[in-house]
């Protein structure tokens, strides 16, 4: 009886905290997201440290004892992760230099085709209604203007869309570029703070 009456008080304490932060979610999560920003760097560390771990294991455990054999374990450890670290932004600073500059070429690409695509688009939507103008058993059916139909709200949608990213760029663009450098400095010092933890860990 003893071990039941322990059962139901831990289900009706669990319920009823339960209970309590479905009543608090707005607030858990708010907290939480705090905790989480705190212990982003943490998280950075532990995740480059378990990346770059093998790489360093080799240099530490074959590289260095083959090489220097009375060097002492704190020494081959600190160059271990010296030169770990070091062939990592190596790799790093490759991938930018080589596939970043290809990305922003191909969305500036895209970006100034955006025009050219909604005329090209035009050009066909009055081609085929043209085109269905010509037939005399099409010209008053359902079909035709279902096919109407759906290419005007396709050039609605594209319109509606140019608009937003126009009042976007020149009206929201400031603040959006004041938020997206908040956002990528904060996301900078994380990794900073991300990769001095992970020299710890390591």
């Amino acid at each position: 009886m003893t071990t039941r009456a322990i059962y139901a008080f831990i289900v009706i304490a669990a319920a009823i905290v339960f209970y309590l932060l479905l009543q608090q979610a707005d607030n858990f999560f708010v907290w939480g997201g705090k905790i989480l920003s705190f212990i982003t760097p943490v998280i950075y560390g532990f995740v480059i440290a378990y990346l770059l771990n093998p790489l360093m294991r080799i240099f530490d455990n074959k590289v260095f004892p083959r090489l220097f054999k009375k060097m002492k374990p704190g020494t081959r450890r600190g160059l271990s992760i010296l030169l770990t670290y070091l062939i990592a932004l190596i790799v790093i600073t490759l991938f930018l230099a080589l596939i970043l500059p290809q990305i922003i070429y191909s969305l500036i690409g895209i970006g100034s085709n955006v025009p050219s695509y909604l005329k090209s688009l035009q050009t066909l939507y009055y081609q085929i209604t043209e085109s269905m103008a010509g037939f005399q058993i099409l010209e008053d059916s359902q079909s035709t203007q279902m096919i109407q139909m759906v290419f005007d709200y396709i050039m609605k949608a594209f319109e509606s869309l140019l608009e937003r990213l126009g009042d976007w760029l020149t009206r929201d663009f400031f603040n959006n570029v004041v938020a997206g450098a908040t956002k990528f400095t904060s996301g900078v010092i994380d990794v900073i703070l991300g990769t001095i933890i992970s020299i710890y860990f390591l």
